[in-house]
């Protein structure tokens, strides 16, 4: 089960970084998501640059038996 979570936080940290990714092009048709792909564009800027932050998907694999990546996410 902790396999299958991890897989679907790995989906939603793809669609996350695509959001922020190409978001500007949806912000500019829809200007009620500005601030939602500003604070999502600072939130991931955060997240790679902070030591600290702890990610979901290699706790679920590590419960899950299986040897997670270490690094940042992108990198992976």
């Amino acid at each position: 089960m902790d396999l299958v979570l991890a897989g679907l936080v790995l989906v939603l940290h793809l669609l996350f970084i695509l959001w922020v990714v190409v978001g500007v092009l949806v912000v500019r048709r829809y200007r009620r998501l500005k601030w939602a792909h500003m604070v999502s564009l600072v939130h991931s800027i955060v997240i790679e640059v902070a030591p600290w932050s702890p990610c979901l998907e290699q706790m679920l694999e590590e419960r899950a038996g299986v040897a997670g990546y270490h690094g940042s996410f992108l990198v992976h």
